[in-house]
C-alpha cells in the first residue's frame, strides 16, 4: 500500500544527495557510501515534513548484537516505521535485504514493547518495514533481482510478508553537475511494505 510519507521523505532525500554530490564527493577510491548515510538522510528528510515524528539511531534489540538502524514513531497517526539500509553491490545482498526485512518484520512486537508510545496500546499502530539501498552503475547487472516484476528479491520478499510490498528507484537527471564522475547511473532504492503482523 502507497504511504505518501515514506514517498514524499524519498523524494526529500533523492534532492538531498543532489545537493551534496554538486559540492562534495564523499570517498576514496572505491570505497562508494556508508550505509548510515542513507539512514540519516531518510530520517531527516522524514521529519521535515513530519512535526509529531521522532526517530532514534541504532534502536537496540533483544539480542544484543542486533540492532535496528533506525525506528521512527509519528505520534500524528501512530505509525511505528522500522528502517533499515544496505549497500547494494553484489548478488548476495538481495539475501541480506530478505533477512533484514524478516528481522524487522519479526521485531515489531518487541520494539513496541518497549516503546511507551504516550501509553497507547501497541496492537493499535501501524506497521511499516522501509529497506533503502543504493546501487552504483558497475552493479546494474544486479538489477534484474531487485525488479519488481522479475526479482528474487521482490519473491523473497512477497513469500515472508504475504501482503504487497513497494518498490522505488530514483536516478539523478543531471549526475555531469555532480564532483564524483563515477554517479552516472547511480540510484537511489527503496522497499516498503506496510506490516499487520500485530493487527
Amino acid at each position: 500500500m502507497k504511504n505518501e510519507k515514506i514517498e514524499n521523505a524519498l523524494v526529500k532525500m533523492k534532492n538531498q544527495y543532489e545537493k551534496i554530490f554538486k559540492v562534495m564527493r564523499p570517498r576514496i577510491g572505491s570505497t562508494g557510501y556508508t550505509e548510515r548515510n542513507q539512514t540519516c538522510n531518510f530520517v531527516t528528510a522524514f521529519l521535515q515534513g513530519n512535526a509529531e515524528a521522532v526517530a532514534w539511531y541504532e534502536f537496540p534489540l533483544t539480542d544484543k548484537r542486533s540492532h535496528i538502524d533506525a525506528v521512527i514513531f509519528d505520534k500524528s497517526d501512530n505509525t511505528l516505521y522500522l528502517v533499515e539500509a544496505k549497500r547494494y553491490n553484489n548478488d548476495k545482498k538481495v539475501n541480506y535485504i530478505i533477512e533484514d526485512f524478516k528481522r524487522c518484520y519479526k521485531s515489531q512486537r518487541q520494539i513496541a514493547e518497549n516503546c511507551s508510545f504516550d501509553a497507547i496500546n501497541h496492537t493499535e499502530c501501524n506497521y511499516y518495514v522501509v529497506i533503502l539501498a543504493d546501487l552504483w552503475k558497475d552493479c546494474i547487472k544486479y538489477w534484474t533481482s531487485w525488479d519488481e516484476k522479475n526479482g528474487d528479491l521482490y519473491d523473497g520478499i512477497m513469500k515472508e510478508s504475504n501482503f504487497k510490498a513497494e518498490f522505488r528507484s530514483q536516478e539523478f537527471e543531471n549526475p555531469k553537475d555532480f564532483r564524483d564522475e563515477y554517479l552516472a547511473g547511480y540510484r537511489l532504492l527503496c522497499i516498503y511494505a506496510e506490516s499487520t503482523q500485530l493487527k
